[in-house]
Parts: structure tokens; sequence; C-alpha cells
């Protein structure tokens, strides 16, 4: 064996010595002590990393006071103006709605569980609101029933029911009129926000227009509210306990 074959062996050799501890050793990543929540989808969106940092700032209020979390005076996300509305505007709507998508409705035994479900919401620390808002982000506003209760599975719940003005569920609307998370304005727009249990989700509301309108999408088109899938999932590091 010549000189130069030799040394090209024990050169292979080193190397293949070196590779155990260089391609598969640990590699630790350094993390801020506060950060308790990592973005699992959307972290090129300037919302889900504005979110982010809202919620490791003030993750002592989201697990203590949920409902507080997004607040009418915060800066950056801010819950829009709201007045207290009285149960039957929430009764209405629940009850329209279900007329207007009769999902689970098998026969009269159907009818009585929800009425059944909507009783027991009220009875869960319920919280009925009603506030003017552009919820469907296409430039005018709407005028929306906000409505808060425990679940005793996922926390809390909001429905938003957007209504005409008698107080109906708006019929103009034929997509989205009920929706689900808290809403809130961020850089002029609404969005929707969901505590999930295990990740929070952000839903970002765009205009819903007839199917068959393609390219030419005009304000005549628009026939209600599109919630698209989450825009933003924000999960934890760990359990995160009170």
């Amino acid at each position: 064996m010549n000189s130069t074959l030799c040394n090209r062996i024990i050169f292979i050799g080193f190397i293949m010595c070196l590779l155990p501890s260089t391609s598969f050793s640990k590699v630790e990543v350094e993390t801020s002590p506060s950060s308790h929540f990592f973005i699992k989808k959307g972290i090129e969106r300037e919302v889900c990393q504005d979110f982010l940092n809202h919620l490791n700032e003030n993750v002592q209020l989201y697990l203590s006071r949920p409902r507080y979390f997004i607040s009418e005076g915060n800066v950056v996300f801010r819950a829009p103006p709201k007045v207290l509305a009285s149960e039957e505007y929430y009764i209405r709507a629940s009850i329209q709605s279900l007329l207007k998508d009769k999902f689970g409705m098998d026969g009269y035994e159907g009818w009585f569980k929800q009425m059944e479900g909507i009783k027991n919401n009220l009875n869960n620390e319920m919280q009925i609101y009603i506030t003017n808002i552009d919820i469907n982000n296409e430039g005018t506003l709407d005028r929306v029933l906000v409505a808060s209760y425990r679940n005793p599975r996922y926390g809390y719940i909001n429905n938003n029911y957007v209504l005409n003005s008698e107080g109906d569920l708006a019929a103009h609307f034929q997509v989205g009129a009920v929706s689900h998370g808290e809403l809130f304005l961020y850089k002029g727009k609404i969005y929707g926000y969901s505590d999930m249990r295990t990740y929070v989700s952000i839903i970002e509301f765009t205009p819903a227009y007839h199917r068959n309108v393609t390219n030419k999408q005009t304000h005549k088109d628009i026939i209600g509210l599109q919630a698209g899938t989450s825009l933003c999932k924000l999960q934890p590091l760990s359990k995160i306990n009170n």
C-alpha cells in the first residue's frame, strides 16, 4: 500500500470518529425566562408576533382573568366599545340562528336539547353586549351582539351575532351572521381570538362573496362574513398552571 492511500485511510478514519459528536450532538435552544408561548403557525405574520408578545407579557392575566385579557384600553390589541344588552337579545338571536341553520335538530328532542343549551348558557356566567364594528372588514359598521359564557369543558366561549336595526339576526348576512371568538381590533382590522385549551387561535375575518364572483369582486357582491382557518396558533412551551 503506498503512502498516499495510507494517509487517506487514516484521514477518513479520523473524520468518522468525529461524526457522532458533531452530527448527533444535542443543540441547546436559548429561550427567554419570560417566554411561556411560542408560534406554531403564522410566524411570518406581524399580528401573530405582536399577539405572542402580549400573551407572554400578560400570562398571569390570561390565566386568572381571561375575559379581561383583551381590554378597551389596550394600545395594540383593543376590545371594541360595548354596551350591556338584555338576555332577550341573546335568546332571540340564538333561536333565529337555529331556524336558519337546523344542524343537530333531529325531531322535537333535538329542539328541546338546543333550548336547554341556551338556558344553560344563560346560567353559566353569561355576559351580553352590543357593539358597532366592521366585523367583516369591508368598510361599513355592523351591529353585533356579543355573548360570552363559561363552558365547563372549554372555558369561556364567545358567540357573535350580526343584527339588524330591530335586533333580529341580519338577513343580509347570508354567510357568517353567527361567528365565534372574542373580537379585537388590531391596526384598524377586526380579528377573532379563541383559547382552544391546547393552543391560542387567532382568526382573520374577511368579506364573504357570492360563489359565482371571481376576479371582479365589488361591494354589492358581499353576502356576509368569511371566518377562515386559524391565522395564528400559539402554543405553550409547557403546561402552565394557575
